[in-house]
């Protein structure tokens, strides 16, 4: 989640320089590829090179149709149609609900 906050943050400034752009792509490189591993391990108990053949494809198949883990926006309308929904998933946000339903 931090990351997608963090990237529409970034698409609000005016401009990035080169160099800090390149490092948070190769961070977020990182941070998905960690992610991926994370998924794998999760799905196969832990023992992921022990794990069948067909269960280690069936899970790779997931990881593929999975919705990118650390989606990347080109805009920032983008990046926050993507926080609103996460938020509205959520229960959190600007759109949630406190929990007081009296209307007084």
């Amino acid at each position: 989640r931090f990351a997608a906050y963090f990237q529409r943050w970034l698409l609000t400034k005016v401009a990035v320089p080169p160099d800090t752009d390149f490092a948070v792509l190769d961070a977020l490189d990182a941070l998905e590829a960690e992610a991926k591993d994370a998924f794998r391990r999760r799905r196969l108990g832990g023992g992921g090179k022990d794990a069948p053949r067909g269960r280690a494809e069936e899970v790779e198949r997931e990881l593929r149709d999975a919705s990118p883990l650390l989606p990347r926006f080109q805009s920032l309308d983008e990046a926050q149609a993507w926080v609103e929904e996460l938020e509205a998933r959520l229960g959190v946000g600007p759109g949630a609900k406190d929990g007081d339903d009296d209307d007084d």
